[in-house]
């Protein structure tokens, strides 16, 4: 292990057996290469040196409303993931890929191509993350099955019925210049979910307009709506 012992020919390390560091993250070895005819020898210096290994810190699963279609598949942006990936890790020579399968992960082969806009082979899909230093080569090891992996998850659209017309009385019909009724929007949710009560996880919105709607400009308050006539 020192350079007295390799320019001896003394006590070499046996290389049959896994070599631990005896510093931390760093160590010089000496190499010593001989002619077994000649005797003639050279000696030199060999560094081993650990480097740190990325690590992914965090993934999700990433859910898409379907649409009209109703098959299950969705266009994701798998790129989501990327951040949650390096976390705070520095990213300079980080690299992020995303695959179909753990083999092609750990063997780096096959990324797809346009994470960005990829469209699931089936609802709940696993996608691979492979994280690797381009500089070092190491990477995150899969520790397990679907290791380093999240789903692609494409969520069914509500079922919504046609509600029956919302009727109130008018008791202000007389008023001048115009007369006004005030309407609970929301008494029409359980007939609309086909189910009473209404399911907690549907969100409900109200607008006057396909254009309000469209831009997101929903009715402030559905629970006292004033119509007027």
């Amino acid at each position: 292990m020192t350079q007295a012992n390799a320019e001896a020919g003394s006590n070499a390390i046996d290389t049959s057996q896994p070599f631990g560091l005896s510093s931390t993250n760093n160590q010089i070895l000496y190499v010593r290469a001989e002619n077994d005819l000649t005797g003639c020898y050279v000696v030199e210096e060999l560094e081993l040196e650990v480097v740190p290994t990325p690590e992914i810190i965090d993934l999700e699963d990433l859910y898409v409303c379907d649409d009209d279609t109703a098959n299950g598949l969705a266009v994701f942006d798998l790129t989501i993931n990327t951040p949650n990936a390096l976390g705070n890790q520095d990213p300079t020579d980080l690299l992020v890929t995303y695959h179909e399968s753990q083999a092609d992960a750990e063997a780096g082969i096959d990324a797809i191509v346009n994470p960005g806009s990829y469209t699931n082979t089936s609802n709940g899909q696993l996608i691979y993350v492979r994280l690797e230093n381009t500089e070092t080569g190491c990477i995150d090891t899969f520790d397990f099955t679907d290791d380093n992996s999240f789903r692609l998850i494409v969520e069914p659209l509500p079922v919504v019925n046609e509600p029956s017309v919302l009727k109130v009385c008018d008791d202000d019909y007389i008023t001048t210049p115009v007369s006004q009724t005030i309407f609970d929007l929301t008494q029409k949710e359980a007939e609309i979910a086909g189910a009473t009560p209404a399911p907690g996880n549907y969100e409900f919105s109200y607008y006057e307009s396909t254009t309000d709607q469209d831009n997101g400009d929903a009715i402030a308050d559905p629970e006292n709506y004033q119509k007027y006539s």
